[in-house]
């Protein structure tokens, strides 16, 4: 049962990261650390090193404050294009590390996948973001993402299971509700602009 809670749990995290790289590596770090847990197997428990966790937080608060300010959050996305799947590729590897003959080119694979999904459905509405709302939506969708990228961590850890199944449907519930959002938002301001103003 642990080995398939080290998976699902490994799972989850990579999903998450496919929002922001940084959170779930820096928070695995800090929980590990902090409960001195033997979670992370060598070499995967570097993550809970002080200087590893520092040098974290750091781009975290780059990656935090990138991602709010719109067309450097697309720059930032494309930097990004590289790092979240291998972060993803990452945790799912830190997790499953401990995992009796769990091929580790399987677990690299569903690591980056999973964070190359999550990443590559964010990457796709960020742009339609920032231009029906000019821009002045962009922090608030940005600090929602970061959000359920915490709670996402955190449900991974006290209850993975049930998060390897929930994830994939919040996840798809965020965009999609953003995406309902956005598309009221464009049909109310297209009846609102004067007829002579759309031809």
């Amino acid at each position: 049962m642990e080995a398939i809670t080290n998976l699902a749990a490994g799972f989850s995290l990579a999903a998450v990261a496919g929002l922001n790289a940084y959170i779930p590596l820096l928070l695995l770090g800090m929980i590990t650390r902090a409960t001195k847990s033997d979670l992370l197997a060598s070499p995967y428990d570097l993550l809970s090193n002080t200087w590893v966790l520092v040098l974290l937080f750091l781009l975290l608060m780059v990656e935090v404050l990138a991602d709010k300010l719109p067309g450097i959050d697309t720059l930032n996305d494309t930097v990004q294009t590289v790092v979240r799947p291998v972060a993803g590729g990452i945790l799912m590897l830190a997790l499953a590390a401990p995992v009796d003959r769990f091929p580790p080119l399987l677990a690299l694979g569903v690591g980056i996948a999973a964070a190359g999904v999550v990443h590559t459905a964010k990457v796709g509405f960020r742009p339609m973001v920032t231009v029906h709302s000019n821009g002045q939506s962009v922090p608030m969708v940005s600090a929602i993402e970061d959000l359920v990228a915490t709670v996402g961590v955190f449900l991974a850890m006290v209850m993975p299971l049930a998060n390897a199944l929930i994830t994939p449907l919040l996840l798809g519930g965020l965009f999609w509700g953003l995406h309902h959002q956005w598309e009221r938002r464009v049909e109310e301001q297209t009846q609102q602009t004067p007829p002579e103003l759309l031809s």
